[in-house]
């Protein structure tokens, strides 16, 4: 009779979800109105009165092996040997479909379309998605945007991962729109999802609407994210909302790459590589991370083996991932694609045998399963193009999540009663226990001091010159990262002194180590004299010091390296009753743009050396190499 009542309520949960998951995709009103281009053509004009921008899907007029602006294929067009030929978007293009013998993924083409509207003084608006992977988009003959390098071969050829809305011309009530697109490497090649076309003003609010969606729907799991973080640290030896609070740190991030690449507002340096291995790395990571929240949940039931199987399946594909290349992501994302509804499946047959053996929470988290493996499914067979709903894992995640907070705040609920439980037994224990720590206290504490001294006086060491007490290489890194950041993020410019003593060998050679080593002694004194507080050097190695100078341009360090060059050869060192001279050499260089600290360095090296063949005792800048 239980296990009856049981099966009844798992029906009913069933139909909950599936009219939960209707609501979702039916009830939500659409942010874009279906239409159908026909042959190469379509009449916007009836559709543009509409609240809702308009998908311009449809039969394209596409040229294959071919970049072609519009003259050339109105020419085309007009030509009576002309056999046009027309490809589905949106869709992964099939370039065997054009040619037999032609790779399906590989190679570059151009989109055609005309598109007729009526005259009007709004402005319109087209929305690009991602485009597969690098394009020119033009409206008759004027060039929109590039984004990327779309070439005739792979060496030619650079993709980039760049949604954007790009204003019309409303001139003229017949226009073109043509892309030059190119795919090399990737699995996936054209124009994947739809574009989108209508008045400006209602374009840029659904891509208001769409961004405050994917920033809630992000915040939502970063908070949970936090808030188990902070349950883990409250009670670290229970891992559970530690591997929680990762998992919806993977969503969160796998959220801001998807679909309007959100994070690109925040990180517009990311190019189409780092993106794609953020989003699959995401979703590589996900599934273990799903699977062992499962098995932490529910250890009697869940197979540890399958566990470990899910790991080493990410680890796999991850590795493949980022030491393959572009190519590699494509396959591994297919394989991760086909295996994840097996791990899938795996855990509904556990919250199923869960369900019925009638563990707490199970009908909740069961519940968020279902929603979850609805919407992985719908979107795994969406890509792949078998169906044509669209993409609902947003929504499946945001259940899901939900559900296992729930599992997760009864969970801890549990921990709590069971720790006031043992509190009782632990108190008797914890007097003895204080008596034992009273008297290892004194050891520990002297321990420790001892441990804190010795772990001084090796850091002193590891980041200082034993000889002149400046700083070595590593000891002036943080400074350099810090100065480079600085440049990076704020444009403080900064300029680097390679300092080197003239004939610094003759001297050993001459007098003795014991008087070269004084000679390095008396030098850092002269430059730790001589440079402004703000300033940083190190020995760099043998007789070659550097200073960093921030927020100082080219000019000042100029000054200043003279200064020093001047104090070095007028300074003697004392050493046995003789008095040693010496000079330096000094090359300068100031950070430019796109610079880092090693071609900055680079730069005042090199400008050391020529200064050393021209005579050695001056100071000379670093040149830029003409671009």
């Amino acid at each position: 009779m239980l296990q009856l009542t049981a099966f009844i309520k798992l029906c009913l949960l069933t139909l909950i979800i599936a009219g939960l998951m209707y609501g979702i995709y039916y009830l939500n009103p659409p942010q874009s109105t279906a239409s159908q281009v026909e042959k190469g053509k379509i009449d916007i004009s009836q559709m543009l009165n509409e609240p809702n921008s308009i998908e311009l899907n449809g039969e394209w007029l596409f040229f294959y092996n071919e970049f072609l602006s519009d003259e050339q294929i109105k020419s085309r067009l007009n030509s009576s040997s002309h056999e046009s030929r027309y490809i589905n978007v949106p869709g992964n293009w099939k370039l065997n479909e054009f040619e037999l013998n032609a790779d399906p993924s590989e190679g570059y083409g151009t989109y055609h379309l005309q598109i007729t509207t009526t005259e009007s003084k709004a402005p319109l608006a087209v929305k690009l998605p991602v485009i597969g992977i690098a394009y020119r988009i033009y409206q008759d003959q004027k060039l929109l945007s590039t984004v990327g390098e779309p070439g005739i071969s792979k060496e030619k050829t650079h993709g980039d991962y760049q949604p954007q809305i790009l204003l019309l011309e409303t001139s003229s009530e017949v226009f073109t729109l043509t892309l030059q697109v190119a795919s090399y490497e990737y699995g996936w090649g054209g124009l994947w999802y739809p574009l989108q076309i209508g008045n400006a003003q209602t374009i840029f609010q659904e891509q208001k609407l769409s961004s405050m969606n994917t920033l809630f729907i992000t915040g939502f799991f970063f908070a949970v994210a936090l808030y188990n973080l902070i349950l883990f640290f409250l009670r670290t030896l229970d891992k559970l909302p530690l591997i929680f609070s990762l998992l919806c740190i993977t969503l969160g991030l796998r959220e801001l790459v998807v679909q309007d690449a959100s994070i690109l507002n925040y990180l517009a340096s990311l190019n189409l590589i780092q993106l794609i291995t953020i989003e699959y790395t995401s979703f590589f990571l996900a599934v273990p991370l799903g699977c062992h929240f499962f098995y932490l949940t529910f250890p009697q039931l869940f197979d540890k083996r399958v566990l470990i199987l899910s790991y080493l399946v990410s680890l796999l594909l991850t590795v493949g991932l980022l030491f393959g290349g572009l190519k590699s992501s494509y396959l591994t994302l297919v394989l991760m694609q086909l295996i994840a509804p097996i791990f899938i499946i795996y855990i509904l047959f556990i919250m199923t045998k869960a369900y019925f053996a009638q563990q707490k929470g199970s009908t909740v988290l069961l519940a968020g399963t279902f929603a979850l493996a609805f919407c992985a499914i719908n979107d795994i067979l969406f890509a792949q193009a078998f169906i044509n709903t669209g993409y609902l894992a947003s929504y499946g995640l945001l259940l899901f999540v939900i559900s296992q907070s729930y599992m997760t705040g009864i969970h801890f609920t549990q921990a709590f009663l069971d720790s006031d439980a043992l509190a009782s037994k632990l108190k008797k224990r914890n007097l003895i226990l204080e008596n034992l720590r009273r008297s290892l206290e004194s050891k520990v504490k002297e321990r420790t001091n001892e441990l804190a001294d010795a772990n001084q006086h090796l850091q002193k060491l590891a980041h200082s010159d034993a000889l002149t007490g400046a700083s070595n290489r590593y000891g002036i890194q943080s400074v350099i990262d810090n100065t480079q950041h600085r440049f990076i993020r704020g444009g403080e410019v900064y300029s680097v002194a390679v300092i080197d003593l003239d004939r610094f060998k003759e001297v050993n050679d001459q007098f003795g180590h014991d008087a070269g080593d004084e000679v390095l002694k008396r030098c850092t004194q002269l430059i730790k004299l001589n440079i402004r507080k703000q300033d940083s050097f190190a020995r760099w190695g043998g007789e070659e010091f550097v200073i960093l100078l921030p927020d100082t341009r080219l000019e000042g360090a100029m000054t200043l390296a003279e200064k020093i060059r001047l104090v070095t050869a007028q300074s003697v060192t004392p050493f046995n009753g003789l008095e040693i001279q010496i000079t330096a050499t000094i090359g300068v260089s100031e950070v430019h743009k796109n610079e880092d600290f090693e071609q900055t360095f680079k730069r005042a090296d090199q400008a050391l050396f020529t200064a050393k063949d021209q005579g050695r005792n001056q100071v000379m800048a670093g040149k830029i190499k003409e671009q």
